[in-house]
């Protein structure tokens, strides 16, 4: 039906910012791109999202195309990763910090991780595993200031870039155990992106996301939902610290990614949360 280009004409992708939340997810809005193109009509797509799509999430992905009695279609994909344990040696308990803002939040507490102190901040990640037993890991960065103004493909390069940062000074032996902290999580947001995917029609794009995190483990929902020709209808050096608390002194990006994968890959469900999100959470 069409062809699926990339464009670096698109630069930005605003997100809105509700209650301190903001997120974007590359997988399903690229799946949903090829799906356009397959079986609708030619798109053209951010650059950003020309990376290698992770299989293991590529397998969970629900797609599902729909017209209007006029012919237009609506796609949806969604990515249900479903409960997902945590995969570490020692077994993760409860616990609670002060985050930047002075809130004091439930958090997950794990004995012994890697971290790595990065141009960006500081960064960990912890593996888990998907109900049908692929490893993948679960990404934290702390930043060092709340973000005035969110864009999903920034966060993209955020989240990219603290991966590659992590293999090199892991592969440096630079890396550090820690006692980590992470924000006990329930959240809900959606956004209109309209203006990521292009197309020869009038055209609408929106995600959905809910995810949970506790002592149990995780699980992220994430959807692009894109109408085509009718609108939508909304809705300086020092040592290491012997603690770290994602959250304790700036705001967090949370994401996914396949273990051992190619750090150019797309990474799943990038959440961006300031610390009315974990209070939130910890009512």
């Amino acid at each position: 039906m069409g062809t699926l280009s990339y464009s670096s004409s698109i630069e930005t992708v605003p997100l809105r910012k509700q209650g301190g939340l903001a997120a974007f997810d590359p997988v399903t809005l690229r799946l949903a791109a090829e799906t356009c193109a397959g079986e609708v009509m030619s798109v053209r797509a951010p650059s950003g999202l020309e990376g290698a799509c992770p299989e293991s999430l590529r397998a969970l992905a629900q797609v599902t195309v729909e017209r209007d009695p006029r012919g237009w279609p609506k796609i949806v994909c969604t990515i249900d990763t479903g409960d997902m344990p945590w995969s570490v040696r020692h077994r993760p308990i409860e616990s609670t910090f002060t985050t930047y803002a002075g809130d004091r939040i439930a958090a997950v507490e794990f004995a012994s991780l890697r971290v790595a102190e990065t141009e960006a901040g500081a960064v960990t990640k912890i593996p888990m595993r998907l109900p049908a037993g692929t490893l993948v890991d679960a990404w934290f960065l702390e930043l060092g200031q709340e973000l005035s103004e969110v864009d999903g493909l920034a966060l993209q390069r955020l989240a990219s870039g603290a991966m590659r940062g992590f293999s090199l000074i892991d592969a440096a032996s630079e890396t550090f155990l820690a006692e980590v902290h992470v924000p006990q999580l329930e959240l809900e947001y959606r956004c209109d992106i309209s203006g990521v995917l292009q197309f020869d029609a009038p055209s609408e794009v929106e995600q959905h996301f809910t995810a949970e995190l506790d002592v149990q483990g995780a699980r992220v929902r994430a959807t692009t939902v894109v109408m085509v020709g009718a609108a939508l209808h909304h809705s300086a050096p020092v040592a290491p610290p012997p603690v770290v608390r994602f959250g304790e002194h700036g705001p967090v990006l949370w994401w996914f990614a396949e273990q051992q994968a190619d750090r150019a890959s797309l990474p799943f469900a990038l959440i961006y949360m300031e610390s009315p999100v974990w209070t939130a959470a910890s009512h």
